[in-house]
């Protein structure tokens, strides 16, 4: 009875773990392919030297799709016909092409009054119900921290788990009076070279010591062990299938010995060259998912450089790149925009279910033993008896 609760309990650890692996990986592959350097905003004043070096830079960008550079982290109280508390996202020109955005009613920003500095405020629908439950927000003035805007736009709402408050709002960056948390600077990177580019122009820009965020490595870094299980359990299937296939080879070789006996080989060459373009595929097959498999576990190399010693047999390169990485992840203050406390909850979310899956196959691994075992020493005592 005892197995059975085992069996049922490893059945519903297994269930848990593939469900909160499948919601992490779709909310990890959702997250845009992003390059963010993120640093402490300026104070207010000093926003629109800033955003004019940075127009500078982002001309030398070239094809780099999407650079912009926003303020994010700033929350505060909306108020209309009722109030409400939202963050503020201060934007500048090409946020909404590395920040899509559905808009619902009325127009984003255009570029004068992005230059301009106007007082005008897009809402996310949540809010702007909440702001105008009549839904009459387009054109009507709502009132910040800093001041009032005019509402000229209502865009669909979506939140992340990397979101502070329920509710956002979008302002020109250029309007804003009060100091926001951080400042942003990113762009859809397609490849590391575009990452590069923009973290030259920010960091001219923006100033030094602020923090670069490459998503699509950490995307990566957010899979690595359910990556290095995938590895694990897909070798162990190849060889599973390499196996069989071999058998299946050396039994279709004897067979054929057999019938070479009573007939002759031109006989059966149609039969052979079939049997032996089956087997062949069959290789080639394997050889393509092992290089697939292997790929997996060897293209983390290229990306995550920094782990690599620069001399594998000198175990002083190897103390020093380990000691980097130490230091890196024990420094005491660490900036993160909204995509990356996505990412990091979702690669936790990951980390429990990749845990609840092999705790279930443990579990129903250990009621299989159990249960062979049972069955053997029973057969071993009817044969005694």
């Amino acid at each position: 009875m005892s197995k059975m609760k085992n069996a049922r309990a490893g059945l519903v650890l297994m269930t848990v773990g593939a469900i909160l692996c499948v919601y992490s990986v779709w909310g990890i592959f959702k997250t845009p392919a992003l390059c963010q350097y993120v640093t402490i905003a300026p104070e207010s004043g000093e926003i629109p030297a800033v955003l004019d070096i940075w127009d500078e830079r982002r001309d030398s960008l070239g094809e780099v799709y999407g650079a912009t550079v926003y303020t994010s982290s700033y929350s505060s109280s909306v108020a209309g016909t009722q109030a409400a508390q939202a963050t503020v996202f201060g934007v500048s020109e090409g946020y909404l092409d590395a920040h899509p955005k559905y808009i619902i009613e009325g127009s984003w920003f255009d570029l004068p009054q992005l230059s301009a500095g106007t007082r005008a405020i897009v809402l996310d629908e949540a809010i702007a119900f909440i702001l105008y439950p009549g839904g009459e927000a387009l054109g009507k003035t709502v009132e910040l921290a800093d001041g009032e805007y005019r509402v000229t736009g209502v865009v669909r709402a979506s939140q992340t788990p990397g979101d502070v408050d329920d509710y956002a709002v979008y302002v020109p960056l250029r309007s804003l009076k009060q100091s926001a948390s951080l400042l942003i600077a990113d762009c859809l990177a397609t490849s590391a070279s575009d990452a590069r580019a923009l973290e030259e122009a920010a960091r001219v820009a923006l100033g030094e010591g602020g923090e670069t965020h490459y998503l699509q490595k950490e995307i990566m870094r957010a899979w690595m062990l359910a990556r290095l299980l995938i590895v694990a359990f897909g070798m162990f299937a190849l060889l599973r299938a390499l196996r069989s296939v071999n058998s299946r080879l050396s039994a279709y070789i004897a067979r054929l010995r057999e019938e070479l006996k009573t007939a002759y080989l031109r006989d059966m060459i149609a039969q052979v060259a079939k049997s032996s373009f089956g087997f062949v595929l069959g290789y080639c097959v394997l050889a393509a998912l092992g290089a697939f498999v292997l790929s997996l576990l060897i293209k983390p190399m290229y990306v995550f450089t920094e782990w690599i010693p620069e001399v594998f047999v000198e175990w002083s390169s190897i103390w020093d790149r380990a000691s980097r990485l130490i230091k890196d992840f024990a420094r005491p203050v660490k900036l993160q925009t909204r995509e990356m406390a996505a990412v990091s909850y979702y690669a936790l979310i990951l980390r429990w279910g990749v845990i609840a899956l092999l705790a279930g196959c443990v579990e129903r691994l250990w009621a299989r033993v159990s249960q062979s075992r049972d069955i053997k020493r029973r057969s071993n005592n009817a044969r005694t008896s």
